[in-house]
């Protein structure tokens, strides 16, 4: 037997028994081999098996050690509910309806902050202005330009929709451009636009190629820009001013595991929230979704389809008694 016919075998049952039964078979492998060979070399003694056995330590080391650990908690999940219910008070300013406006396309776009915000080494991925369309009566069209004067009032939009790009989820960019529809996430966002643009317009800057959530800055000349961790933040202290108590450790993920959450709560098939989140694996709104949220699309589906049972029921009329 040679030593890579050893090492092999060591690898092949190392998941069966522990380390320092490894070393005893390697032990009996070369006393075996010791005995056949009259005192030969043995391929026991290899620097190869040791390597495996070495491996096979260190890597029994590191699962105890992981499961010695205490489990940590899943990412809070900031559904919409949660987010109407901690940011419907009155605005405090354009800053104010700056994080509002991308918290609400956050959630309700099933975004991670960093793919329309950029990331703090990249700031040039953050969603520019041009990359948002609404559309109203089946007809595109985009904000005023930064700079032009409104001409007439403009119908309420009745969605938008944001190019994003290169993402995560969609590192070809192939993707088409996501739709947006809920009246709150909708108004906000349409809000913040016409407030941003008279800003710049007030500031004699050009606002029309910076980033989409930006302000413009009197005191340094270039504009502030959004941040995830500022996101962050700001839902952190609007949860802490309304419901009081400890606040949520919420993540990058909490909002596109919150909008995944508020899908399946409210009965939305599979296929759609895959959809909005831009998954391919039918198994990964199942990875986002919090277990309430599963548990409340389970009694809405047995809900509609009890209702629906009584309506056929009650379609076919009365049955009539069996004859005697």
């Amino acid at each position: 037997m040679s030593a890579f016919s050893i090492a092999n075998f060591i690898a092949a049952v190392q998941q069966q028994y522990a380390p320092r039964t490894l070393d005893v078979i390697r032990s009996a492998l070369g006393h075996h081999q010791s005995t056949a060979f009259l005192g030969g070399p043995r391929p026991s003694e290899d620097k190869r098996v040791r390597s495996v056995i070495v491996g096979a330590r260190k890597e029994r080391a590191r699962a105890a050690a992981r499961d010695a650990q205490p489990h940590k908690p899943r990412t809070p999940a900031l559904t919409m509910e949660m987010l109407e219910r901690i940011d419907s008070g009155p605005l405090e300013g354009l800053q104010h309806l700056m994080m509002r406006a991308a918290a609400r396309v956050a959630v309700h776009g099933l975004l991670r902050p960093s793919e329309f915000l950029g990331t703090n080494t990249n700031r040039g991925e953050a969603l520019e202005v041009d990359k948002v369309q609404f559309y109203a009566a089946g007809t595109a069209w985009t904000l005023v330009e930064v700079g032009a004067a409104e001409r007439g009032p403009r119908p309420a939009p009745h969605h938008f929709t944001l190019s994003l790009g290169v993402t995560k989820a969609d590192v070809y960019g192939t993707n088409a451009a996501l739709p947006i529809a809920a009246r709150t996430a909708v108004e906000s966002l349409w809000d913040f636009m016409h407030a941003r643009a008279q800003a710049y317009r007030f500031a004699r800057v050009n606002g029309g190629h910076q980033p989409l959530f930006s302000l413009p800055s009197h005191r340094y000349g270039k504009p502030r820009l959004l941040t995830c961790d500022g996101l962050r933040d700001f839902v952190k202290r609007r949860h802490a001013a309304v419901d009081g108590g400890p606040t949520p450790e919420f993540t990058s993920r909490s909002y596109r595991r919150g909008g995944a959450s508020s899908y399946a709560a409210s009965g939305a098939p599979l296929q759609d929230t895959m959809a909005a989140g831009r998954w391919k694996s039918k198994g990964m709104p199942a990875v986002y979704t919090s277990e309430e949220a599963k548990y409340q699309r389970r009694l809405l589906v047995s809900q509609q389809l009890g209702e629906q049972a009584c309506a056929a029921a009650a379609a076919q009329g009365p049955v009539a008694p069996p004859r005697q």
